[in-house]
């Protein structure tokens, strides 16, 4: 029957495997939020658009938690409708906030899902190492005498592993959203600022 040793590496692989789902679940609800927000936003966004007229649009950005709408809201700050060098720099800026919001708390995933490997690692030499004293202490007296400290090493290793990989499998996926996201806000933003005559 599997059970993990509750050693150092055991203990600390427990609480990987637990930070891990929290952050997963965190950025997939943060996703779902991020993604209503943004299809409410486009909605009416579509009106606003056949006609567009600067201080409604301003408004209706300043009101909006929607990416799009903080992200247009902190351009329109400033009077970009004479220059379109300034238009984007301040998208670039905007951008770059809002690629910092979506890509929150995955450096400490890709932190956890990198370092999770080499903490079973840590662990399997633990393993090996009470094999050895098991030895030194009881001799050779059988499976019995090493069983513990092989099973140690093994599972430690597999346990690092199965956090590792869908927790770098989150990192990568998490990632390429973000950077989609950030293109795609980058497209819409330059529509609404074709329409408005300020690209």
């Amino acid at each position: 029957m599997y059970r993990l040793y509750l050693d150092p590496c055991g203990i600390a692989l427990i609480l990987y495997s637990v930070a891990a789902f929290a952050l997963i679940v965190e950025r997939l609800w943060a996703w779902r939020r991020a993604k209503a927000r943004t299809r409410a936003f486009a909605a009416d966004m579509e009106g606003l658009l056949a006609s567009p007229d600067r201080q409604k649009l301003k408004e209706a950005f300043e009101k909006s938690d929607a990416p799009l709408g903080q992200v247009m809201s902190y351009v329109l700050k400033h009077d970009t409708s004479q220059s379109p060098e300034t238009t984007l720099l301040l998208l670039d800026d905007a951008l770059e906030v809002a690629g910092g919001q979506f890509k929150r708390r995955l450096p400490l995933l890709a932190a956890l899902a990198g370092t999770a490997p080499f903490l079973g690692l840590l662990g399997t030499v633990l393993g090996i190492m009470n094999t050895f004293f098991s030895i030194v202490q009881k001799g050779f007296g059988g499976p019995t005498v090493i069983s513990a400290g092989i099973a140690q090493a093994l599972e430690t290793t597999a346990v690092g592993l199965v956090i590792a990989i869908p927790a770098y499998v989150a990192y990568n996926l998490f990632t390429t959203a973000g950077d989609n996201a950030v293109r795609d806000l980058r497209t819409q933003a330059n529509r609404i600022f074709v329409a408005l005559g300020d690209l």
